[in-house]
């Protein structure tokens, strides 16, 4: 599962070893779907299309599927990473994905906290994406699901502490 894919992520994920999996892409921006299309040089069947192809990669441009389609991926990479920055990866972790990313992570200040426990894989090749779905077909992740999900939860609250701080400098 590619979430917030963007045309690079599709490139990246074209040249990678993933002929054994089913490959579900949703684009960051729905206007640029055909973009990722081309990425597979056509050989992608869109799920809003009637006549399905024989090929292992479906493209989804739909809004408002992420959530629903990380908890049924066996292994989740989170778009952006090649270009500017990672999407917010905490709506796969808290699924319980231990998530692939492109280079530019640094952007998002948990990424780093999810990178040192192990939850976020940057890859800065498409080799590396290949590795990661080979160790998520192995099982290597399962026994981090729970623990991301904990961190995530652990870590949950700040809109609470805001509205406490923002109420106490009101009443000052």
């Amino acid at each position: 599962m590619v979430g917030s894919a963007h045309e690079t992520d599709a490139i990246v994920l074209a040249q990678s070893v993933h002929s054994a999996y089913s490959v579900w892409l949703v684009p960051h921006d729905l206007k640029e779907a055909s973009k990722l299309s081309n990425a597979f040089n056509g050989k992608i069947s869109n799920s809003l299309t009637e006549e399905p192809q024989n090929t292992n990669v479906l493209l989804i441009p739909e809004f408002g599927v992420l959530r629903a389609l990380y908890t049924l991926a066996d292994a989740v990479i989170v778009g952006g990473g090649f270009g500017k920055a990672t999407h917010n990866v905490l709506e796969a972790t808290v699924q319980g994905k231990v998530v692939a990313c492109g280079p530019h992570w640094q952007k998002i200040p948990e990424n780093e906290s999810l990178v040192a426990q192990g939850f976020l894989v940057p890859g800065t090749h498409h080799t590396d994406w290949t590795s990661y779905l080979e160790r998520a077909y192995q099982g290597e992740f399962m026994y981090k699901e729970t623990q991301a999900r904990k961190w995530v939860l652990a870590h949950s609250g700040a809109c609470d502490t805001m509205i406490e701080t923002l109420e106490q400098a009101v009443e000052l």
